[in-house]
């Protein structure tokens, strides 16, 4: 390295012990639920990314909204199966667009992103419209878990 000159540093990580790189269509065996169609409902640029990566990964076909007045538009133009909606966003908050939709679908599955999510489960708190709700940081399981139970028709959690 030189000054003005930079560095690049390539760092290769191995994989866990036992597995091989799969191509993403490996990962909806996954997933004991069949490709839906999901609104993706967030505020945050990276935390929407990282969703509607890892929901698409697994083989849904998935619509982003950038916030709640995006996500309420787009949920009336189009057909989905379930939806994903953040809790704290500036306009409108998932809680409202939660209680919109499901004055117009009652049935829709509808999951809460939320970074209180842990103490919200504690607390026995779901906002009215919601029926599932997921911790943040999100992780690929608790994606899939969510989905399992509101597709399934389990108790909500």
């Amino acid at each position: 390295s030189a000054p003005g000159a930079g560095t690049t540093f390539t760092i290769h990580f191995p994989l866990a012990a036992g597995r091989t790189p799969a191509d993403p269509s490996a990962n909806l065996g996954a997933t004991s639920v069949a490709a839906l169609r999901l609104l993706v409902v967030e505020d945050e640029e990276l935390v929407r990314a990282v969703v509607q990566e890892m929901l698409t990964g697994e083989g849904h076909v998935v619509t982003a909204a950038t916030e709640g007045r995006d996500g309420l538009e787009k949920f009336r133009a189009g057909q989905f199966d379930a939806v994903f909606v953040d809790r704290a966003m500036p306009g409108m908050s998932g809680d409202q667009v939660a209680a919109t939709i499901k004055q117009v679908e009652p049935r829709l599955p509808v999951i809460m992103l939320t970074g209180f999510g842990s103490m919200m489960q504690a607390a026995r708190e779901k906002p009215p419209g919601v029926d599932y709700i997921v911790s943040k940081p999100v992780t690929i399981e608790s994606l899939r878990a969510a989905l399992a139970k509101v597709v399934s028709g389990s108790k909500p959690g």
